[in-house]
């Protein structure tokens, strides 16, 4: 199996110029991120994510679309942990089947190498005879390239998971072990802020263009069988980057919010009557909703009567649905 390699993508400017705005977002955020390490927040933040990572890799892959088992949920909870606890450690097959075992806790061939051919799209990918051989070919492309730049570090990670798709290692749950592998490498690359912020809900949301990325990449390998040309792996790798620009813009979002709010009673409060004023229909539950990993509902309910006790604001109800007016 032939594999792609990162010569040649850094040079591209479209690619260059993502990298470049994921590598200054990543800059900004960091303080603030460190500020906020080992609080509430970065533990529900943490948490939440993992239940939409959990959800929406369920409905990429059309598995009862937005519903998830105790299993999956404790599965992907398992697996995460794991990975941003041991990320500096080596990939080799071990720490591949080691992951999936955790990923994929409730199937019975969980952990192990694929026993049937499967294909994707049209695309045979790896056969059962050649899987372990290829994979040996990924991980030795992967750990022969250089890495001393935070840029390649990321362009290697992204197309390690890449090359890992089209080998498709496992029966089941090769998608959302790519996703996983990912979260890894970045975190390993040197992009920190990847610990709390997983991918598939970025990926659901854009899912066709996520499938068209792949079926760039499929095409161009049935077109031209045995010849890996970068060209083709471009639309994933601009995807994927593209993904992470958002995912570090909207966690950027949330550590300025509890920066913000998170400790400061005034500034909390100076929010409440900005929202309303904002939104004649804010309601409790609506405010609870924009900053429920930040502030706990208990708290919210005690300030929001501190503030009608204090006339800073008055409601035409009772409850989380009433009004603000």
């Amino acid at each position: 199996m032939k594999c792609y390699k990162t010569e040649d993508l850094l040079t591209d400017k479209n690619i260059s110029n993502k990298l470049k705005k994921i590598f200054m977002f990543a800059y900004q955020v960091k303080d603030m991120e460190i500020s906020a390490n080992g609080t509430p927040f970065i533990e529900n933040y943490k948490n939440k994510q993992n239940q939409m990572e959990t959800k929406y890799s369920n409905a990429i892959e059309n598995i009862n679309e937005y519903k998830y088992s105790d299993d999956e949920w404790i599965g992907l909870n398992e697996a995460n942990q794991y990975i941003t606890r041991n990320y500096n450690d080596p990939l080799d097959i071990d720490e591949l089947q080691d992951i999936h075992q955790r990923l994929m806790r409730s199937k019975k061939d969980s952990g192990e190498l694929k026993r049937k051919d499967n294909t994707v799209a049209g695309y045979k990918t790896s056969s059962i005879k050649d899987v372990e051989k290829d994979l040996y070919q990924i991980l030795s492309s992967y750990y022969s390239e250089e890495k001393d730049t935070l840029e390649k570090g990321v362009i290697s990670s992204i197309i390690f998971t890449l090359n890992f798709l089209m080998c498709h290692l496992f029966q089941d749950g090769n998608g959302r072990m790519s996703r996983m592998l990912l979260h890894k490498l970045l975190i390993k690359s040197g992009l920190s802020f990847v610990k709390y912020q997983m991918l598939s809900q970025y990926i659901h949301d854009e899912k066709q263009e996520y499938y068209n990325s792949l079926e760039h990449v499929r095409k161009g390998i049935l077109d031209n069988p045995g010849a890996f040309d970068n060209d083709n792996a471009k639309p994933y790798i601009i995807y994927i980057l593209d993904t992470l620009i958002q995912a570090i813009l909207d966690f950027g979002k949330q550590l300025q919010l509890f920066n913000q709010i998170g400790k400061n009673n005034t500034e909390l409060k100076r929010w409440i009557i900005k929202e309303i004023s904002m939104n004649k229909n804010t309601t409790r539950k609506l405010l609870n909703s924009k900053i429920n990993l930040i502030i706990s509902e208990d708290k919210l309910k005690r300030i929001v009567r501190e503030m009608i006790s204090d006339k800073e604001i008055s409601t035409n109800g009772h409850g989380r649905v009433a009004n603000f007016v």
